[in-house]
């Protein structure tokens, strides 16, 4: 059933964490950078001429780590703006939040889940559920991997946001999300009808197929993918990788607290370094692992120029080539994370600067021009 009040009130909280994120206080203009960056073997002048024009937006101390993935072969540059100067450094293996990247990693964990025979991505999820969704919704495992299952974009949070917006899902616990799912919960859309951005659908995937394993969705991410990997400094668990930590930057350049995502911790938690999501890419682009290529594939049609994938968006690329990428940002960082298959190369940005940020989107756009130079 769909109800039209709860477009409303979700679009509410949404624009309010928003609001939030990106429209408390000012953002000052930073002073003319002088750029010291050194070109290497991996980054030409050029590539170094790009990341430079968008370092020198951020504030001091916001600092790049970049990740180069060309068919088996990785390299790295960081970059960082310190007292008005941008300097070469080495980050490669600093930790960062990485935001709603981690939603490729859930999609990959469902994926892993049909190969061994647990589910199949088309059925269901009520059917492995020890409850009655509310209004008996009934989308499959698919819909909640490309963002096609109808629901909200975050659940009702309105308060957490107002007392605690710097970390506005802390407080929002286990409990609380399921009695959203088994009571309150109602859907934008018919699932399968039309893409709908959803950290509740992703963060139910998570919560779903930990239930099926009988472990955390921690426990999931190592046996499915960071052990298997070597993606040593890969974890939703921020104690463990405390000495590797970056400290994340407010839209103003000022520190400001990590997320603890606790009932959505699929959509969102992992924290990471650039070595390991680069040797992600390798394994993606090696095409070695059933389950990863499956990811890949096209399953939605969003636009013309935009299809999705499982976790993956599928953007159309000059002279026809496909760029499987996704973003992410939390309250003191920004990420992304793409692969051109065909080309067999990819790239990793993770940044310590909100994703509220007046020009975090460019981020983005240095990450595409960053691919697509030869």
């Amino acid at each position: 059933m769909i109800h039209s009040k709860s477009i409303t009130a979700h679009s509410i909280a949404f624009f309010l964490l928003l609001f939030f994120v990106t429209g408390c206080g000012s953002i000052s203009e930073p002073e003319k950078a002088v750029n010291r960056l050194e070109p290497s073997g991996v980054s030409p002048n050029e590539a170094v001429e790009l990341i430079s024009g968008t370092l020198a937006l951020f504030p001091d101390n916001t600092q790049f780590a970049i990740a180069f993935v060309d068919d088996t072969l990785r390299s790295y540059y960081g970059a960082q703006r310190f007292s008005d100067t941008l300097k070469t450094v080495s980050n490669q293996d600093r930790v960062f939040e990485i935001g709603s990247i981690t939603k490729v990693f859930t999609s990959a964990i469902l994926s892993s889940a049909e190969t061994d025979g647990r589910l199949d991505k088309h059925e269901s999820v009520q059917t492995h559920l020890d409850f009655q969704l509310n209004n008996e919704a009934d989308f499959t495992f698919l819909h909640l991997s490309n963002h096609t299952s109808g629901l909200p974009r975050i659940p009702p949070m309105l308060r957490d946001m107002l007392l605690n917006f710097r970390n506005p899902y802390k407080n929002y616990n286990q409990e609380r999300f399921r009695n959203y799912i088994e009571n309150e919960m109602e859907l934008l859309a018919e699932p399968g009808s039309q893409y709908e951005y959803s950290n509740t659908g992703t963060g139910l995937l998570g919560n779903v197929l930990s239930a099926i394993y009988g472990v955390t969705f921690e426990d999931l991410l190592q046996e499915t993918l960071f052990n298997p990997f070597g993606m040593n400094r890969s974890t939703t668990n921020r104690s463990s990788v405390a000495a590797h930590l970056e400290q994340g930057l407010n839209k103003r350049g000022r520190t400001t607290p990590y997320w603890d995502i606790t009932s959505l911790a699929a959509s969102g938690a992992v924290l990471s370094s650039v070595e390991d999501l680069s040797t992600f890419l390798s394994v993606v682009l090696s095409g070695q692992y059933h389950f990863l290529n499956n990811t890949l594939e096209p399953t939605f049609t969003i636009s013309d120029t935009m299809k999705i994938g499982m976790g993956w968006h599928i953007s159309l690329g000059e002279n026809g080539r496909l760029i499987h990428w996704h973003n992410g940002g939390t309250g003191g960082f920004s990420s992304f994370m793409a692969v051109d298959a065909k080309q067999n190369r990819g790239i990793v940005i993770l940044a310590n600067i909100s994703a509220g940020h007046s020009h975090a989107r460019n981020i983005d756009r240095l990450g595409f021009e960053l691919l697509k130079m030869e």
